[in-house]
């Protein structure tokens, strides 16, 4: 998981929401939620 993180998060454009989607998901928040938080 941690691995997959840090490839994602070296693309520009989706870092910033790929790290909000991540800490939500990790807060507990369903997939939808999480994408929610995200934008």
């Amino acid at each position: 998981m941690e691995e997959n993180k840090q490839e994602i998060i070296k693309l520009p454009n989706t870092s910033d929401r790929v790290v909000k989607y991540f800490k939500a998901r990790k807060q507990g928040k369903n997939k939808t939620e999480a994408s929610i938080v995200a934008g």
